[in-house]
């Protein structure tokens, strides 16, 4: 599913800088910051940069030393379906998904194998058992934008499964009701939808988990998707809130500026988008360059404030220009690499 664009040696200069804009502060207490800088930093082709991504994955799989860094959580919930990562509390600072299976989902898009064990109180579980404790108690008055992802990357060739009601439900309801989601007061802004629904896509073609008609469906609505992002482009190489349709957001994000949450999260999504499906290259290009700007403009304060948010800004620069990643990567390890060179 990976995509390639030609750089120049000034873009890649560009990109590098932004990138390296996010290296995470040193012991983030913020879950979210932490996640969401696992999800950028974490490189299959190299290890952890620096220790706080080796250190969250510590925590995800000993609550052990989780409780170190948040005394009085609960960490994981244990029932006698599965385990579960503890949401959010205001109770516990710092700690917990803003959104069921978020963590789950990351794991799963970092390739974490579902035997890897699980450390409760000292006593072993495993990922598997975190994707049962979620099958548990999914519902589709859930946020299942991240469960979708999750489970397109650990239930195959499984392709239905059972809540503890006795609801089955398979993939193609799963992605049906996605595909129909109104994106209006879905997290930052309806973008996680069409996340879920291309890493959908991408695991069917290899799995073949969805019916025929329901395939066609989710092909029709990601070129749907896509076709729509070149006519609604602005001219600095922006998405606002209106990328899907003009519609009432009410309040909004608590967040920073809309167009860099949408712009980030929609530039991460075309990179995610199956090859065989046109993607413009000077649309790319135009919202790199917008990210890469916005990101070298921002404050160090207000990338640490809205941190998870810019992360997925990185993400999407380093999917969409993999030079300026081995450039950074190269640099973390005290070696540099000629302009226009990889070092792969």
């Amino acid at each position: 599913m990976r995509r390639s664009l030609t750089s120049s040696d000034e873009e890649i200069e560009q990109t590098k800088r932004a990138l390296k804009r996010l290296r995470p502060s040193d012991s983030p207490r913020n879950w979210s910051t932490r996640v969401h800088a696992l999800s950028l930093w974490s490189d299959p082709s190299a290890p952890a940069l620096g220790g706080e991504c080796a250190k969250t994955l510590a925590i995800v799989f000993d609550t052990a030393k989780a409780a170190d860094l948040y005394p009085g959580a609960p960490i994981y919930r244990v029932t006698r379906f599965g385990i579960m990562l503890d949401r959010a509390d205001p109770k516990v600072e710092g700690f917990g998904d803003s959104h069921p299976d978020y963590t789950l989902s990351l794991l799963a898009r970092l390739g974490v194998e579902s035997d890897r064990r699980v450390l409760i109180r000292g006593k072993p579980y495993s990922v598997a058992q975190m994707v049962r404790g979620s099958v548990a108690e999914f519902s589709f008055e859930n946020d299942l934008e991240w469960t979708a992802i999750a489970y397109a990357l650990y239930l195959p060739p499984t392709r239905s499964w059972t809540n503890k009601y006795g609801e089955v439900c398979d993939f193609d309801r799963l992605c049906e009701f996605l595909c129909t989601l109104p994106p209006f007061g879905r997290s930052c802004y309806g973008t996680h939808v069409v996340q879920a629904l291309a890493v959908l896509y991408g695991v069917d073609a290899q799995q073949g988990m969805l019916g025929e008609r329901t395939r066609g469906l989710l092909e029709e609505k990601i070129r749907g998707v896509v076709e729509r992002l070149q006519g609604v482009q602005r001219p600095n190489g922006s998405w606002d809130i209106d990328w899907c349709g003009p519609g009432d957001w009410g309040k909004g994000e608590a967040s920073t500026s809309p167009d860099i949450v949408v712009t980030g999260h929609l530039l991460e999504f075309l990179a995610m988008v199956a090859e065989h499906v046109p993607v413009d290259e000077s649309m790319v290009r135009h919202a790199r360059r917008f990210l890469a700007e916005r990101l070298l403009a921002e404050t160090d304060a207000n990338i640490t404030t809205h941190y998870g948010t810019l992360a997925h800004c990185g993400v999407a620069l380093k999917s969409w220009c993999p030079e300026a990643w081995d450039h950074v990567l190269a640099e973390e390890k005290g070696r540099v690499v000629e302009p226009g060179r990889s070092n792969k």
